[in-house]
């Protein structure tokens, strides 16, 4: 969503109202002032805008969240004097870039606290948390468990709000030093990228739901709609324009077999229309049951190599951030999906949709994805090794089929096929 709004050469940041302008204007008059109802609406400078739905954030960070809560109750009783995030974490640390400080490992600021306003009393203060809760549901006449987020009220004294604080901090500007140079190292990669190297970056958009142009009663407020697993990628390659790709499925499995079915044909179009490239560099955000698991560490040092390719490296955003380009992807395919069913088409299964969108786009490559390739890509032993501290990772190298190397921090300092060096090779782990 942009955060300004331009009239007349004028450019002001937008601002969102909190109510209706129907009770905007009761509180107007009550405060002693005249204006009509009408004069009041005119009046409204153009960028105070009422609320829309698009403007609903719906990706926010937990840890900034979190984080932000208690910091903004802590400036509410006067502990702090600022509750800007990005200007606490520079507060605590020596250098915003450097890897010991965001660590807590710098001897001059790994005991740096906060610098409070007043004592701490006993107080109450209370403030919001997303907390992961237990919900218990009944399918079937069997009483079964799921794991949901919650927003829950806390309540501390000023004394324990304080520590909860200090203790979130460790947390935080550790997220937002890999953030950046997760973001950073992204950048670099994109803007350095070599001959023989292709950089892939990849999404599962949302899954869309599968329409008629025109429903009876029961299809549309029923169970009948089937849904649509797309997968986005932009290829990135030395000297030429970017090229956003969208795979189309009916199994909507997200898993390492559906990651390696939607990248295949993907992987041949970049064998056919870039046969100098052998260096594969993937970039995705890193859910735990999608992309940073041990089940896509295996396939992606065995797949690209199947392919003729010669290395791969793998790159995780830090978690929650992990948005870009691909996300505009699975946007436009969306939209184009919409317009054709008020234009009259049914896009009512995932194979219609890729026929009707497909030739509607010209600027995405489409493929779709038979459930004959998902049985080709579920070929995976039966037991793969655990990659110990897997939430730490955000960078797996592999030059070598079966083997890989693993990083916290993504380095491109050195060509792909020679960047496995001392640092890294204690950590090769073999997968077979």
């Amino acid at each position: 969503m942009k955060d300004t709004i331009t009239r007349r050469g004028v450019k002001k940041q937008k601002r969102l109202m909190n109510d209706t302008m129907k009770n905007l204007h009761k509180k107007f008059m009550d405060e002693g002032n005249s204006a009509s109802y009408p004069l009041f609406c005119r009046l409204r400078p153009f960028w105070v805008l009422p609320a829309m739905e698009k403007d609903r954030q719906t990706c926010l960070c937990a840890v900034h969240a979190n984080f932000g809560f208690v910091a903004n109750a802590m400036k509410s009783v006067g502990l702090i004097d600022c509750s800007d995030p990005n200007v606490l974490v520079a507060r605590s640390m020596c250098k915003s870039d450097n890897l010991k400080c965001a660590y807590s490992e710098c001897s001059h600021c790994k005991q740096t606290g906060v610098q409070l306003c007043r004592t701490p009393e006993e107080t109450q203060v209370q403030f919001w948390q997303w907390e992961k809760a237990t919900k218990t549901y009944l399918r079937d006449d069997i009483l079964k468990e799921a794991k949901v987020m919650t927003k829950v009220l806390k309540s501390m004294s000023e004394a324990d709000v304080v520590q909860e604080f200090l203790s979130r901090m460790q947390l935080f500007k550790k997220h937002c030093f890999v953030l950046q140079q997760q973001a950073k190292a992204f950048r670099e990669s994109k803007e350095n990228v070599k001959d023989d190297e292709c950089i892939v970056h990849v999404d599962f958009s949302e899954n869309f739901n599968c329409r008629f142009h025109a429903e009876i009663q029961a299809v549309h407020f029923g169970g009948s709609h089937q849904q649509a697993s797309l997968h986005t990628v932009v290829l990135h390659t030395a000297n030429k324009p970017p090229v956003s790709c969208c795979t189309v499925s009916a199994n909507l499995n997200h898993g390492p077999i559906g990651i390696w079915a939607h990248l295949k044909p993907v992987l041949s179009f970049i064998r056919e229309q870039y046969p100098a490239v052998r260096h594969l560099l993937f970039w995705s955000d890193g859910p735990s049951s999608q992309y940073k698991q041990k089940g896509n560490f295996f396939r992606l040092c065995s797949d690209p190599f199947l392919a003729g390719f010669s290395a791969v490296s793998w790159n995780y955003f830090e978690s929650s951030h992990g948005k870009g380009a691909v996300d505009g992807i699975g946007a436009t395919v969306k939209r184009t999906a919409d317009a054709c069913v008020r234009q009259g088409h049914d896009t009512d299964t995932p194979v219609k949709l890729f026929q009707v969108v497909g030739p509607r786009l010209q600027s995405v490559k489409m493929w779709y994805i038979d459930e004959e390739d998902f049985k080709q890509s579920e070929l995976m032993p039966s037991e793969i090794p655990v990659l110990k501290g897997t939430r730490e990772i955000h960078q797996i190298n592999s030059v070598q089929s079966g083997i890989i190397a693993h990083r916290k921090l993504s380095c491109f300092c050195n060509h792909l096929a020679s960047r496995a060096h001392a640092t890294v090779l204690q950590h090769l782990i073999t997968l077979k």
